[in-house]
């Protein structure tokens, strides 16, 4: 059986994609070997200067938001999305985006309801004083200049 919701989730968090950067790493394979353990995607900017090239190893953390709960879908609830691909994507950059936005749910465990009904969901977030839901996915975005996997 599915964990419950609220077993996954985290009152007063919102769901980010973040991790430290470090720079001098000369390339998004150097970056993409650092991404271990824990680490979701990554994302590496180049530049002209060595120095000021930047790998940042990411994965899904709970920020402190009040008036929110959010969660990981219940359905993979404690094993998260699988790590990052091997293929490095050039000019593109992971991201946690919001898949859809519904209005007028009463509570999160109906948020985290809609989160398992939903393909792409991996994560949601809801808003009591709005009663709101927001839908989330890892993804990529088109960023000149960045790699990821």
């Amino acid at each position: 059986p599915a964990p419950t919701p609220s077993a996954c989730q985290q009152k007063n968090k919102i769901p980010a994609l973040s991790g430290p950067a470090k720079k001098k790493v000369k390339t998004a394979i150097a970056c993409q070997a650092l991404c271990t353990g824990t680490c979701m995607r990554w994302n590496w900017k180049t530049n002209r200067k060595v120095k000021k090239r930047t790998c940042y190893t990411l994965k899904v953390t709970f920020k402190t938001k009040k008036g929110y709960t959010s969660g990981e879908r219940a359905l993979s609830c404690g094993s998260g999305p699988g790590a990052a691909g091997t293929t490095i994507l050039k000019n593109k950059q992971s991201f946690l985006k919001t898949v859809k936005t519904i209005k007028k749910i009463s509570s999160a465990n109906k948020c985290s309801d809609k989160c398992n009904l939903n393909n792409s969901c991996q994560y949601y977030k809801w808003q009591a004083k709005k009663k709101t839901c927001w839908l989330m996915e890892l993804n990529y975005k088109t960023k000149k200049g960045f790699s990821t996997a």
